[in-house]
């Protein structure tokens, strides 16, 4: 199984998207990371800690 993504990297995502109105797909850019793995935003809340 895949490592999770850290907390921090977590909060910064979430706060581009929704404090800064950044797409999902720009922040998966960004980030680095698929847009899959952001496609559900209330399962990290759920799951991250």
């Amino acid at each position: 199984m895949a490592k999770p993504y850290s907390y921090d990297l977590h909060c910064k995502v979430m706060a581009a998207i929704e404090q800064d109105g950044m797409k999902r797909c720009e922040a998966s850019t960004v980030f680095q990371i698929s847009r899959n793995t952001i496609n559900y935003p209330a399962t990290w809340a759920r799951t991250s800690h």
